[in-house]
């Protein structure tokens, strides 16, 4: 089952329903919250929108887009124990 679970955060990720992908991987998490296959789907989750967020400052887009992919980074580390930089706390 959790194999399962983490192909589907892992496909919402691939096609960049982040948000979804956050809330399925924390209701998974609650349940099993040493779970690998979940943690390393939710690291590809940080590791994407970390690069999503640089990918928008650097063009400059938005605040509005920069800001909603930061607050979901930050959401996401508190589950994975990792900084805003990818390092574990």
């Amino acid at each position: 089952m959790s194999k399962q679970l983490a192909q589907e955060v892992s496909n919402l990720v691939s096609t960049k329903d982040y948000d979804s992908a956050y809330s399925l991987g924390r209701e998974s998490l609650e349940s099993q919250p040493e779970n690998e296959d979940i943690l390393q789907t939710l690291y590809a989750l940080t590791a994407k929108l970390r690069s999503e967020a640089i990918g928008h400052a650097s063009k400059k887009t938005n605040y509005s887009s920069i800001s909603s992919c930061e607050v979901l980074l930050k959401k996401v580390n508190e589950l994975t124990d990792e900084d805003m930089y990818g390092n574990f706390k």
